[in-house]
């Protein structure tokens, strides 16, 4: 048989799997949540830092305050609001078994917004997280719950929408259920990346030094609709092979990409490996970090997915044969590949690549690498490990990591305003997927300054980064989840604020730019002549708003005893530092 016509079989083989196991779309049990058609900034499952994206972001236009509907009716069970995370959001549970969220709101209207309001009150806090009894609040089908925002962590005015199974909290993808824009575009595969493993069980990396082999398209690939044929024959050392695709979707046009819905390899007609983002539960979601070249990531900038699971990734997406998608490239002999791409409307593409084991080939990479490992530590990802040196300290859970480290350690000197030396701990770009206990004894023992004391990254340039920790007997220890290097630092500066100019003119509200230089905000009070109020805090913005409310009104009423509005702010950062401020304005 020759090649092309397998491969015309392949994509047969491919079509027909693709099509049996498509998506089982759920009747129309929800709405979409905004008067407009469905558009995606981002859909189910892109690859995000440290996680899967857990919804979908809907386009509001750029703009804030378009009107957020129940997408179904219900009763809220959650009400958070953040400085960072979702922002302002509202949880409902539905009678069909499945929860909806609705993320980044501007803010919430009635009765919503009154509850939320009395709560925040008698706790004094504007942000809190809090679990409400069944049909405290109930909500209809098409309900104004609030409007959109820009709230949290959001980079961009959008809403943040996502479909759960009330019963065990997994996320589920929302064009099960029908909610998908329009969509005949198909996704495609931008590049192959080619990884040799290290024989031994154990050493499933893995990456050597050199970058993976990477293959682009070029001109003279032959093109069949979506169907596609690399022109030249792919050469590699006969060994045991895995393959990683950076590969993007169109949805709404030729100018926006997005991440992938399904993808995976036909080997000798079977189908050695499949990646399809349906659900998956939130203690899962970390496992982002091996499902991608995590290293590739951190230096490249550039989101390589693999097509084989390695032996740490336990994410339930992820199916594959025997050999975990991985395939062993015989000498002297010719053999075919199919890389299929789908997204969620069943528009689909294939590429077909030829690979020659090729015995003349010689590479050092397996030599460099075992002799690079030579005299570390081991650290097997299904143990406890502990590491212990004068001045240093580390201890780790099982699986804490994802796969087998050969520890790479070192003491460096101390540098300008660190209290300690500088500890090399591994490399940055290697994942962690459970934090790791560290300790660093500080030489130097001045009371006045311990209370101060924290963990900070140090990077390339010697610049600080916050990384918590506490002082504790001649010791700074805390939690890491990253690695790379540390030190001590002292933080003993305590937040600032700024009165801003518009207060001036503002006749609604009052604003406060809050900054702090290390640790961060940690905690913020503002009070009218002693009256605690109710205010917003933009953490990305650096700004705290406090729109007037009954509180100012009644303030005002009392002109005659307090012919002055009397402000005060109370700041603490995340090392303990705290700051006062205070101001007067006239009534308006």
């Amino acid at each position: 048989m020759s090649l092309y016509n397998r491969f015309y079989l392949l994509v047969f083989a491919v079509f027909v799997i693709s099509n049996l196991q498509a998506q089982q779309a759920k009747d129309a049990l929800f709405r979409y949540p905004l008067d407009s058609l469905p558009h995606f900034i981002s859909p189910f499952g892109a690859i995000r830092e440290n996680h899967f994206h857990s919804g979908v972001d809907l386009k509001t236009q750029e703009r804030e305050g378009l009107p957020v509907y129940a997408a179904e009716s219900g009763y809220i069970t959650r009400v958070k609001i953040a400085a960072n995370g979702y922002g302002k959001a509202i949880y409902i549970d539905h009678p069909n078994g499945f929860s909806t969220v609705y993320g980044h709101l501007q803010s919430f209207k009635e009765p919503f917004a009154t509850w939320i309001k009395n709560v925040q009150y008698a706790k004094q806090q504007f942000a809190f997280d809090s679990i409400l009894k069944p049909g405290t609040l109930l909500v209809k089908k098409g309900d104004t719950l609030g409007l959109s925002g820009n709230s949290g962590g959001s980079t961009g005015p959008h809403l943040h929408f996502e479909i759960r199974e009330s019963k065990t909290e997994e996320t589920w993808n929302t064009g099960l259920f029908g909610i998908l824009p329009f969509d005949t575009l198909s996704p495609f595969l931008n590049t192959l990346h080619f990884y040799q493993f290290v024989p031994e069980g154990i050493l499933l990396e893995k990456r050597m030094e050199d970058i993976p082999k990477k293959i682009m398209f070029n001109n003279a690939d032959s093109m069949f609709g979506n169907l596609y044929v690399l022109s030249d024959t792919i050469r590699l050392k006969p060994d045991m092979y895995g393959i990683g695709v950076e590969a993007f979707d169109y949805i709404h046009n030729k100018k926006e990409t997005k991440g992938i819905y399904q993808y995976g390899l036909i080997y000798h007609l079977e189908e050695i490996f499949k990646f399809k983002l349906n659900k998956f539960a939130f203690s899962e979601t970390k496992f982002v970090n091996h499902h991608i070249d995590y290293p590739w990531l951190k230096i490249k900038k550039e989101k390589i997915q693999k097509c084989f699971i390695d032996d740490g990734n336990k994410f339930s997406q992820a199916s594959s044969h025997h050999n975990k998608g991985k395939f062993y490239v015989k000498a002297n002999q010719l053999d075919s590949i199919v890389v299929f791409i789908g997204d969620i409307n069943d528009n689909m593409s294939f590429t077909q690549l030829y690979i020659w084991g090729d015995t003349s080939i010689v590479s050092k990479q397996k030599t460099d690498y075992f002799n690079r490992i030579q005299n570390k530590p081991i650290w097997r990802p299904n143990q406890a490990f502990n590491f212990e040196v004068p001045g240093f300290t580390l201890n780790a859970i099982a699986h804490a990591t994802y796969d087998t480290i050969y520890f790479d350690f070192e003491q460096l000197n101390g540098i300008k305003n660190s209290y300690a030396s500088v500890y090399k701990i591994h490399q940055p770009y290697t994942a962690i997927h459970q934090p790791i206990q560290i300790a660093i004894e500080c030489p130097q023992n001045n009371a006045s300054i311990n209370s101060y004391l924290c963990l900070a990254t140090v990077g390339k340039n010697n610049e600080f980064r916050y990384a918590g920790g506490t002082y504790q007997n001649g010791w700074v220890k805390g939690s890491i989840g990253n690695f790379g290097n540390y030190t001590i630092v002292a933080d003993s500066t305590a937040p600032t604020a700024i009165w801003s100019k518009s207060n001036q003119n503002d006749t609604t509200a009052v604003r406060i730019v809050i900054d702090d230089n290390f640790s961060g905000i940690a905690s913020y009070a503002l009070y009218l002549n002693e009256s605690w109020l109710l205010a917003d805090y933009d953490a990305k913005n650096n700004l705290l708003t406090y729109v007037f409310d009954e509180v100012y009104d009644g303030q005002k009423t009392n002109s005659d005893i307090n012919p002055k509005a009397n402000w005060k702010l109370l700041l603490t950062d995340k090392q303990g530092n705290r700051s006062e401020f205070n101001w007067q304005s006239n009534w308006k």
